[in-house]
């Protein structure tokens, strides 16, 4: 009888170590820095707007874009699309020269993907003056 329990006792262990899996899932999406522009800098008609920072991730980068977006409807002002194929971590650098008629809150968003499809968003919000 003892052994017997014994042996259900290492059968029921072996399961349950074997059956053992991750369940938890981690996404490694890329990470961005933006140094320039900062929050609530303001241009005036003229001015250049000096997009720069760092994407990366462990895995290889696919692709990105930068943006200068208006915050109030999202429609695009300026838009650099950034081909990243194969590095792990890059430094981007755009100039966008925006004119608008009158003051207006807009967005440098800088997206970034990788190889496996994982998506990252950064953002800023920035003052556009005639």
């Amino acid at each position: 009888m003892k052994n017997l329990i014994l042996a259900i006792f290492a059968i029921a262990l072996i399961e349950s170590i074997t059956s053992c899996k991750k369940t938890e899932d981690t996404v490694d999406a890329p990470f961005i820095t933006i140094w320039t522009p900062t929050v609530a800098q303001n241009f005036v008609a003229g001015d250049t707007i000096h997009f720069t920072g760092n994407a990366g991730d462990s895995e290889d980068l696919h692709e990105g874009k930068l943006e200068i977006v208006k915050a109030s409807n999202d429609s695009v002002l300026a838009f650099k699309k950034e081909s990243v194929h194969a590095v792990k971590s890059y430094d981007f650098d755009a100039r966008f020269s925006i004119h608008v008629a009158a003051e207006t809150n807009a967005i440098a968003r800088a997206t970034y993907e990788d190889h496996d499809g994982n998506r990252t968003v950064k953002e800023v919000n920035i003052v556009l003056k005639p």
